[in-house]
């Protein structure tokens, strides 16, 4: 089958061509320049020399707004010999225009959440005319977005994804409850030599997640009840509480510096008088990324109520490395109609709840070695190369 997918949604489309082609399917991914940060460029997600990858394209057109009124005719002649298209962003849109529909729509979020709708209306149900004066183009991408979600055959989206399950209903369509294929961990690990500073620590968590819990960078409506998006700061409590226990001879904090809230972070370390027991690190390419992740005792997510880590790049790229990842749920893990059902993630929610997790780790190190052992063979039956089979079975 020949297999087109547009735009690279944080290097997780580059993961899923990868699977496709192992698959034996004809599959190539169109980049659209600027559309991801560099951090996302499929070089940063791999070891292997992609300068012969024929199957890596540039998409026809660019987001610019001068191409959105002119390319049509470009997109078409592009896709019309494809027997699959499977979109993300606001390729999903251009497409629509151009009169190609998605046979496979898979939002990354703000795709979903925030570009089909003016955000006023999508977050605080009050639409304001206001917001249509701003940029006419905003509005056009908003409007071929939202018809080019509303024609798509399938829509990938996590019933406890709520924020998407949200948009979908305003659109009056349902998604496909999968998970969304994030990581491609089949390749080998190169180099360790940017690691070396976890020597000598006998017990370290790594959390790369982003940090947004102090402020309402990324609006969620119950802000005011449960704070920003990630809560962060709980982590951080519980690992001075593991501190102050005095458990591990040198127990590390592993932190990326990257986040609206890294500054309220670093204050609330400073707060605590744990700074000599946290390591920060700039935003890595996911290929170094996973190779940490790895290396550490825990891998830690994010601790907010009401935003499952199960749609979440994190938790699903400790669960294909092997190493035991602690994170909010929402007990999806424990709801037989979820994907993630049964997944050995560890469910936490609150300080204490964490903490829990360091202090047992302590008692019985067997078990968390097969927690993360689980986790992999989990991982490839319902994330990896058997969600892509479930995702064909619907076209082949």
């Amino acid at each position: 089958m020949r297999i087109a997918l547009t735009d690279n949604m944080n290097n997780n489309f580059f993961a899923l061509v990868r699977y496709l082609r192992d698959l034996g399917h004809d599959a190539e991914l169109f980049l659209i320049p600027q559309s991801s940060h560099k951090h996302f460029l499929p070089e940063k997600d791999t070891y292997t020399d992609l300068s012969n990858a024929s199957w890596l394209k540039s998409f026809p057109v660019t987001y610019k707004w001068s191409d959105s009124f002119k390319s049509k005719k470009r997109i078409r002649n592009t896709f019309k010999d494809y027997d699959l298209i499977i979109s993300c962003g606001y390729s999903t849109g251009l497409l629509y225009s151009a009169g190609i529909k998605t046979d496979i729509f898979i939002p990354y979020g703000s795709d979903l959440i925030h570009l089909p709708f003016i955000s006023s209306e999508f977050i605080n149900d009050s639409f304001s005319p206001k917001n249509l004066l701003k940029s006419p183009y905003s509005l056009y991408k908003s409007l071929i977005q939202k018809k080019g979600i509303q024609a798509s055959s399938l829509i990938i989206s996590n019933s406890n994804w709520l924020y998407a399950e949200r948009a979908l209903n305003k659109m009056g369509r349902q998604s496909l409850n999968l998970p969304r294929v994030m990581v491609y961990p089949e390749e080998p690990i190169e180099g360790d030599l940017e690691w070396k500073f976890l020597d000598g620590h006998d017990f370290t968590v790594f959390s790369p997640t982003r940090h947004l819990w102090k402020t309402n960078s990324e609006p969620v409506p119950d802000f005011e009840i449960y704070g920003g998006a990630k809560r962060n700061d709980k982590l951080i409590r519980a690992f001075k509480k593991l501190i102050e226990l005095n458990i591990y001879s040198n127990p590390l904090l592993i932190l990326s510096d990257f986040g609206a809230d890294v500054q309220y972070s670093k204050d609330l370390i400073s707060e605590l008088e744990i700074e000599n027991f946290v390591k920060w690190l700039p935003l890595l390419p996911r290929r170094s990324l996973v190779q940490g992740m790895s290396k550490v005792t825990f891998v830690a997510d994010q601790f907010r109520k009401g935003m499952s880590a199960t749609s979440a790049g994190t938790t699903n790229e400790a669960l294909a490395m092997g190493v035991p990842v602690i994170t909010n749920t929402d007990n999806a893990i424990l709801d037989p109609g979820d994907p993630y059902y049964g997944s050995p993630i560890l469910e936490a929610l609150e300080e204490e709840e964490i903490l829990n997790y360091f202090t047992q780790y302590d008692e019985n190190k067997t078990h968390f070695h097969e927690v993360g052992r689980q986790g992999k063979k989990w991982f490839s039956e319902n994330l990896g190369i058997g969600l892509v089979k479930k995702y064909l079975r619907h076209f082949e």
